[in-house]
C-alpha cells in the first residue's frame, strides 16, 4: 500500500481499522465473511474464471481467525479522544445510494460510525481525527466515473473506502486508476480483484463463491461457496407471485438468492424480463424461471422448507367476505379494495417509510366497524345473531 511518506505504518494500520468498520454493513449485507482472509485484491486475481463444468471448487485450506475484540490494542493506537488540534485524516467513502432504489445507505450510516468511535475510543490515527469525504452513485454508471474522479482529484483524501457498490464499479476503479489505495468488506464485483492497490479485507467473490459452470441459456452461475461445499443445502422462504420469475421462492432460493453479481445480472437482463411469458404465474416457457429452475436441479437441494404456500391469504379472504357480508357480488368490490389497501402500504413502507402494518389497521378498524354495526342492528353474520 503507497501512503504519503507522512503516513506511518501504524497510522496505515488505522486506516484499515476504520475502514474495515465503516464496512461491516457491506459485510452482513453480501451473506457473512469468506474462509479466505486474504487482503489484497491483487492476490485474488489469479483464480480463473468459471468453466464450462459442474463441478464445485475445492475449499480454501486456510480458516477464519477468531477477530478482533481490542481494536486500540490491535492497530497500537492509544486509548481516547483524537486530538482536534491536529489535521484530520480524511478517506473517501464511495456508496450506492439515492434514486428510486435506495441500495445501501445503512453502508454510510456505518462508515460514519466508524470514524465517530475512532475519533472518540481510539485516539484517532497517531492522533489525528479521523474525516469522510462521501460521494454516491445512485442509478448510472457515470456516476462511478464521477465519484472516482472526485476522489483522485481531491488531495486531502489518503484512502478510499468502497461501501455496497454494484453499479459504476468498473469506471470507479478506473478513474482512481491505483493512484489511491482502495479497500473494500466484501467485493461483489471481480473487477475490484484486479485492483493492484487494492485491498479486500473479508473477502471476494472468488473466495465466498463457487463456479459451478455455464448453465441453462448461457448463465454463468457463482454460489456461496459454504452453499456449494455443503454435504446438506435446506433453503427457507416462502412462495408468492412474481411479477416477471413467475413465482418467487422455490429454486429462487438458490439463484439469484445465493448467487454472485455476475449470475444474477444475466438472470435480470433485457432479453429475460421482456419476454411476454416472464410474467405473473407462468413458470414453464419463462425464460427466467426455465433458468433459475434449470441452476437449482443441477446444483442440488436436499430440502426445501417454506413458512406457508399462502401467506395470510386465507385470514385476509375472511375479512373480505365479512365486509361484504357474504354478497358474492360484493365480494369482488370488497377484495379490489383489500388489494389496493395491502399493495398501498407496501408502496408507502418503501416510499415514505410508513409501516406497512398500518394496512391491518386499517383492516382490523373496517372488521370491528362491521361487527358493531351488526351487534347495533341485530344481523346476522356468517349464520350466527350478533348480540350486544
Amino acid at each position: 500500500m503507497h501512503f504519503a511518506s507522512s503516513i506511518t505504518r501504524i497510522r496505515v494500520r488505522m486506516v484499515a481499522f476504520a475502514l474495515g468498520l465503516a464496512l461491516i454493513a457491506v459485510v452482513v449485507a453480501a451473506c457473512g465473511s469468506s474462509n479466505d482472509n486474504t487482503t489484497s485484491g491483487g492476490a485474488a486475481a489469479s483464480t480463473s474464471t468459471p468453466a464450462k463444468s459442474t463441478s464445485t471448487a475445492a475449499a480454501p485450506a486456510n480458516k477464519s481467525s477468531a477477530g478482533v475484540t481490542d481494536y486500540v490494542k490491535y492497530v497500537g493506537g492509544t486509548a481516547g479522544a483524537a486530538d482536534s488540534s491536529k489535521s484530520p485524516i480524511v478517506i473517501g467513502y464511495v456508496n450506492q445510494q439515492g434514486g428510486a432504489n435506495d441500495v445501501g445507505p445503512n453502508s454510510t450510516i456505518g462508515a460514519q460510525l466508524a470514524a465517530d468511535y475512532v475519533n472518540k475510543y481510539a485516539g484517532g490515527i497517531d492522533g489525528h481525527p479521523v474525516k469522510l469525504h462521501t460521494c454516491f452513485i445512485s442509478t448510472s454508471e457515470e456516476q462511478g466515473q464521477q465519484c472516482g474522479q472526485k476522489m483522485a482529484n481531491d488531495k486531502a483524501v489518503d484512502a478510499v473506502g468502497v461501501g455496497a457498490v454494484a453499479v459504476g464499479a468498473q469506471p470507479l476503479n478506473a478513474s482512481i486508476a491505483g493512484e489511491k489505495p482502495m479497500f473494500w468488506g466484501v467485493s461483489v464485483n471481480q473487477v475490484d480483484t484486479k485492483n493492484k492497490n487494492g485491498f479486500i479485507l473479508f473477502g471476494d467473490s472468488f473466495h465466498i463463491l463457487a463456479p459451478w459452470g455455464t448453465f441453462g441459456r448461457d448463465v454463468p452461475v457463482w454460489l456461496h461457496r459454504e452453499w456449494s461445499e455443503a454435504d446438506v443445502r435446506i433453503t427457507t422462504g416462502f412462495v408468492e407471485p412474481h411479477f416477471f420469475a413467475g413465482f418467487s421462492g422455490g429454486p429462487k432460493l438458490v439463484a439469484p438468492g445465493l448467487a454472485a453479481l455476475e449470475t444474477v445480472l444475466v438472470l435480470h437482463d433485457a432479453a429475460r424480463i421482456g419476454d411476454p411469458r416472464a410474467t405473473w404465474g407462468i413458470t414453464h416457457g419463462n425464460p427466467v424461471h426455465d433458468d433459475v429452475r434449470t441452476i437449482a436441479e443441477a446444483t442440488g437441494v436436499t430440502f426445501a422448507l417454506y413458512e406457508n404456500l399462502s401467506p395470510g391469504y386465507g385470514y385476509t379472504a375472511i375479512a373480505v367476505a365479512l365486509i361484504a357480508g357474504l354478497n358474492p357480488l360484493g365480494i369482488i368490490g370488497s377484495g379490489i379494495f383489500f388489494g389496493i389497501l395491502e399493495t398501498g402500504a407496501t408502496a408507502l413502507q418503501r416510499e415514505f417509510g410508513v409501516p406497512s402494518s398500518l394496512a391491518s389497521v386499517v383492516e382490523a378498524t373496517l372488521v370491528l366497524a362491521v361487527l358493531g354495526i351488526a351487534a347495533t342492528r341485530g344481523r346476522r353474520l356468517f349464520g350466527f345473531r350478533v348480540v350486544q
